[in-house]
C-alpha cells in the first residue's frame, strides 16, 4: 500500500525543515573552541559551591566566605562569582542534624558576609541549592533574600556577558525538588515548568559563542535530568558545573556534555575555590584551598585533554597540539598575593622546557612558546612551575596530532541554513492540481499506523501525558521526585 501525503502537509514538513537548519546554525557552538596564538580572547570567573552558612557540625564556613569574597576576588579579579547552591544550612543542631530550615538567621548572616563584601546583582550569581529549599514551599525564602532571588525573582537566574571577541551566555538549572521535604528525605528533579523556563533561556542567547550551564546538583542523576540532557545537545551546551557531593570530581554525560563538581567551601579541605577560564572558546578549571590557597595557577592553552582527579575523563573539547609548529605558545593564568618570581615549564618524557613571562595586556597571564616539531603524536603531560608566595607545580595532559599548524587561522563562518524569500514561494505557492505526493513504504496493517484514514491527512493524536512524558524522558511512573541520599 501506499501513504498518500497532501500537498499542504508536505510544504509545512519541509518549512519546519529549513526552520529547524536556521535555528541550530545560531546555537552556541562548543565546535568554534580551537588552540590559537591570539593571548587576548581570555576571560575568567570564580566558582564556590556548598557554602553552608551557620552548620553546626563544622566550623569557620563563615570566616571562608569572607575571605573568598575579599582577597579571593582581590587576587583573581575574575569576571564574576557564581555560589552553585547550599548557601546556607538549614539543619538542627543536634545529632543526627535532620534538615529544620528554613532559619532566617542562617540568611541574615549570609547576606551580611555578601552584603559586606560589596557583591551586586551584575557581580555575583548564588544559585539555589537542597539545603536552600528545605520546607520552604516555592522556595520564598530564596527568592526573597539570595542576591539572584531578589534580582531575577526565579531559581533559574541567567545572565551573559559581551565581550569584544565574542558573547557567552550563562544559565542556572534548579535541580531541588519542587516537594521541598528535607534530609533525609530530600530528592532531586526538574520539572516541566522549569525545563521550560530553561528551553526558553537558552532561545533568548541562541547568537553566543558558548553556553555553560550551573546547578547544585548533577542534573543527569535528577528526575528528568535525560530532558536537560537532551535540551543542552539540542542547544550546544558543552560544560555544566556544580557541587553538592562535596568532592572532585568530573564526568561526561551521555550527550556529551562536561560535568565538573568542586568540593565544599564551607566543608571542604582541598579543591574548594575553583577559578574557569576561557580562552578562544576552550574552557580550563583550576581548583585550589582556601586555607592555603597561593599561588594558584590555571594553564588556558594547550588545553588539558583528560580532567577529572586521577585524569580519566577524556575532553572532548581540548583542541591537539600540531606537532608540525615551530613555535606553538603556552599561556598560563597565575594568582598569587605575593610578587611572583618565576614561571617556568617542562614537558614529561622530552627535553623541551622553558620560562614564561608576564603578558603586558592582560593581568596574570604568563606567556611562552616551544617547538612542537620535536614532539610526535599522542598525549604528554605539560607541568607548570610558579615561584611565588610559596613554590607550587601544575599539570595538564596534552593531545598531540599530526596536523597542519593552523593556529594562527580565524574559524570558517558557519553557514547559515536561511530560509530564502524564493523558497518559502516554492514551498507555500497555491498547487492547482491538488496532486498528491506518494511516498511507498513497505505493506503494514491499519492498526500499526498512527492515523485514522490511510488516503487523508496524518493525524496525530498527543495526550497531555505523553507530551509531558517526552520532554521530562518518559520517567512519570510512582509520582514523586527520584530518591537520592544528599550531604
Amino acid at each position: 500500500m501506499n501513504i498518500k501525503i497532501k500537498p499542504v502537509i508536505l510544504k509545512v514538513f519541509l518549512f519546519l525543515l529549513f526552520f529547524s537548519f536556521s535555528y541550530i546554525s545560531h546555537a552556541s557552538d562548543p565546535g568554534l573552541a580551537r588552540y590559537t596564538d591570539d593571548p587576548s580572547s581570555v576571560f575568567w570567573f570564580i566558582q564556590i559551591t556548598d557554602l553552608h552558612i551557620d552548620n553546626p557540625i563544622y566550623s569557620g564556613e563563615e570566616d571562608k566566605l569572607r575571605w573568598a569574597l575579599t582577597e579571593g576576588i582581590n587576587v583573581v579579579n575574575p569576571m564574576f562569582v557564581v555560589a552553585t547552591g547550599d548557601l546556607t544550612d538549614s539543619t538542627s543542631d543536634t545529632f543526627p542534624y535532620y534538615g529544620s530550615g528554613p532559619h532566617p538567621e542562617e540568611w541574615d548572616k549570609y547576606r551580611d558576609i555578601v552584603d559586606s563584601a560589596g557583591m551586586t546583582s551584575d557581580f555575583y550569581y548564588d544559585i539555589i541549592g537542597n539545603h536552600d529549599a528545605y520546607n520552604d514551599n516555592g522556595a520564598s525564602y530564596y527568592l526573597s533574600r539570595s542576591v539572584q532571588g531578589q534580582a531575577q525573582h526565579t531559581t533559574q537566574p541567567d545572565w551573559r556577558i559581551d565581550l569584544p571577541f565574542g558573547s557567552y551566555h550563562f544559565v542556572a538549572v534548579a535541580t531541588t525538588c519542587n516537594d521541598w521535604l528535607q534530609w533525609p528525605f530530600d530528592n532531586t528533579e526538574i520539572t516541566l515548568e522549569e525545563l521550560n523556563e530553561l528551553r526558553s533561556n537558552l532561545e533568548a542567547n541562541t547568537d553566543t559563542h558558548l553556553t555553560i550551564a550551573v546547578g547544585h546538583h548533577d542534573y543527569t542523576e535528577a528526575r528528568g535530568g535525560g530532558s536537560i540532557d537532551d535540551l543542552f545537545a539540542s542547544f550546544g551546551v558543552p560544560y555544566y558545573i556544580h557541587g553538592h557531593v562535596h568532592d572532585f570530581a568530573a564526568k561526561l554525560s551521555s550527550e556529551g556534555v562536561v560535568i565538573r563538581r568542586m568540593n565544599s567551601l564551607g566543608q571542604g579541605d582541598n579543591n574548594n575555590f575553583c577559578v574557569h577560564a576561557i580562552d578562544s572558546d576552550t574552557i580550563s578549571m583550576g581548583c585550589t584551598n582556601a586555607q592555603t590557597p597561593w599561588p594558584l595557577a590555571v594553564i588556558t592553552a594547550p588545553v588539558d585533554a583528560l580532567i577529572g582527579p586521577n585524569d580519566n575523563v577524556s575532553n572532548p573539547y581540548a583542541p591537539s597540539v600540531p606537532v608540525t609548529c615551530t613555535s606553538a605558545p603556552i599561556r598560563v593564568l597565575v594568582f598569587d598575593n605575593s610578587t611572583i618570581g618565576a614561571v617556568s615549564y617542562w614537558w614529561s618524557g622530552t627535553l623541551v622546557s622553558g620560562g614564561l613571562t608576564p603578558s603586558a595586556e592582560i593581568p596574570n597571564q604568563w606567556l611562552g612558546t616551544f617547538d612542537a616539531t620535536a614532539f610526535t603524536p599522542g598525549t604528554y603531560t605539560l607541568n607548570i612551575e610558579v615561584i611565588g608566595s610559596r613554590t607550587r607545580e601544575f599539570s595538564a595532559q596534552i593531545r598531540f596530532e599530526d596536523r597542519s599548524c593552523d593556529i594562527t587561522t580565524q574559524p570558517e563562518e558557519e553557514e547559515n541554513y536561511e530560509v530564502t524569500e524564493e523558497t518559502e514561494e516554492e514551498i507555500f505557492e497555491d498547487n492547482e492540481d491538488s496532486q498528491t505526493t506518494e511516498i511507498p513504504v513497505q505493506e503494514i496493517t491499519d492498526d500499526e499506523i498512527p492515523y485514522q484514514d490511510s488516503t487523508t491527512d496524518i493525524q496525530v493524536e498527543l495526550t497531555e501525558q505523553t507530551e509531558e512524558e517526552d520532554l521530562l524522558g518518559g520517567n512519570l511512573s510512582g509520582g514523586g521526585c527520584s530518591c537520592n541520599i544528599h550531604p
